[in-house]
């Protein structure tokens, strides 16, 4: 399943440089996702930010997509 709804959680620096109106969801607004990579400097689970309007959906052991730009 492809969720490309999720986006990195803003930095503790960049908190402040969050996109205005976006939203995290009210249950675990938090997905901790491990990417199964060969690549070393991959090897180390991520923290995304649930958007409300993903909450339903992101549930643990969901497969998803995840972008490493921006």
């Amino acid at each position: 399943m492809s969720r490309a709804g999720l986006s990195p959680p803003p930095r503790s620096s960049r908190r402040a440089a969050a996109k205005p109106g976006r939203v995290a969801a009210q249950h675990l607004p938090i997905a901790r996702v491990s990417v199964d990579v060969a690549v070393p400097h991959l090897d180390r689970p991520f923290d995304y930010l649930v958007p409300a309007e993903a909450d339903a959906q992101a549930q643990p052991g969901t497969r998803l997509r995840v972008r490493f730009s921006g």
